[in-house]
């Protein structure tokens, strides 16, 4: 909920702030959607992150967005009326095919030593389900940073940096574990592999139907593999955070990936931003409430954010040691440190969290007690 807001909204103006002095600023929306959102059950408007990217301040001298054929072209008309004079492009079709085609358009703007493609760079991943995404478009992102274009034009000195959306959710939902289940279809195996590249993740999951590898931390050995996968590919910090609903139901893994320092600096202020944003948020809406014709899911939703606004950091931690492989056979939990739970509006207790582990990092924290 609001995660465009909470953290698209709060990383581009920190990331564009401290590229300010660069010739070129660049935004990749991989899977762009439309210029404007409403929220599911309430109808509130939400921003998408396109919006958030044509505002962003310093702004952002190129943007390469990506949706399907239907929606391209009135994205793109869109997108023209209301920033006539900015420089982007909108390319129709999956970003899994596309992908090159985008950046070779990338690479073809401006002047050849000193065009976009060497300045400050940020692409945004956020699929519907782990079915959207493919290992190969990851790393042609990645790669963009060696390739040498035509002309002898000069090469990135570090990757494109990424904010992914990690779609534990859909993983859980299609990759059956629970005793007695049957065994993913051939067609999600092929899904999660193409997600992966790599097949290594049927060792997780093989333990998991063992039941060698129970709970939650089975579903966050995934997120250490992509993790791994990232540090491969010359990312030299590679966070995730983890999200969490009252319910103590994993919901998803932002992944950030950056090849500085500087990256992990930022990340720290967009969790100190949420911690700000998400009570705002909850005072619009208790304001909203109090308007006739409103839905039930509303009031559900309200009661969410108000245990949510009350103590983020309680819903959410941070992975940020170096990513590990997961041992076949050792039933081996990645812990994180859970803070204690807060109780919700009208005395709710909250659950809480699982899998506490001394010594590891919490939400806000910028780096780990040495």
């Amino acid at each position: 909920m609001w995660k465009n807001e909470l953290v698209i909204g709060a990383y581009l103006p920190r990331f564009a702030q401290t590229g300010q002095t660069s010739t070129h600023r660049t935004f990749i929306d991989c899977y762009a959607g439309s210029v404007s959102n409403v929220e599911r059950g309430t109808g509130r408007p939400v921003a998408s992150s396109t919006d958030l990217a044509f505002t962003t301040d310093p702004p952002f001298t190129h943007l390469l967005l990506f949706e399907i054929p239907d929606k391209a072209e009135g994205l793109r008309k869109s997108l023209r009326a209301r920033y006539p004079e900015r420089r982007f492009n909108v390319m129709p079709g999956d970003v899994n095919t596309e992908i090159r085609n985008g950046l070779k358009w990338l690479r073809a703007q401006g002047d050849a030593h000193t065009g976009p493609h060497l300045g400050q760079a940020i692409a945004y991943l956020d699929p519907d389900n782990h079915s959207q995404l493919a290992w190969t478009t990851i790393e042609d992102i990645a790669r963009f940073a060696q390739e040498r274009g035509p002309r002898g034009e000069y090469s990135r000195r570090r990757p494109i940096e990424l904010l992914t959306l990690f779609p534990t959710g859909t993983l859980r939902r299609q990759l059956p574990v629970a005793s007695g289940s049957a065994y993913a279809a051939a067609s999600e195996v092929r899904k999660a592999t193409r997600l992966f590249g790599t097949d290594t993740w049927l060792h997780i999951y093989n333990d998991q139907r063992r039941g060698i590898l129970k709970g939650d931390a089975g579903w966050r050995w995934y997120v250490e593999l992509f993790r791994h996968q990232l540090r491969e590919l010359g990312y030299t910090h590679v966070s995730a955070i983890e999200t969490r609903n009252t319910k103590n139901v994993m919901q998803y893994h932002l992944v950030f990936a950056s090849g500085h320092i500087a990256g992990r600096t930022i990340m720290k202020y967009v969790m100190e931003q949420a911690s700000r944003l998400l009570p705002e948020k909850l005072l619009e809406d208790r304001e909203r409430s109090k308007h006739p014709g409103q839905s039930s899911l509303f009031e559900d939703l309200h009661l969410e954010m108000e245990a949510i606004g009350t103590s983020p950091e309680s819903y959410a931690a941070l992975m940020n040691e170096p990513a590990e492989i997961y041992p076949p056979g050792s039933g081996s939990g990645v812990r994180i440190e859970r803070p204690p739970a807060p109780k919700a509006s009208g005395g709710r207790a909250v659950k809480k969290g699982t899998d506490p582990a001394p010594g590891q990092m919490s939400f806000f924290d910028s780096e780990r007690p040495r």
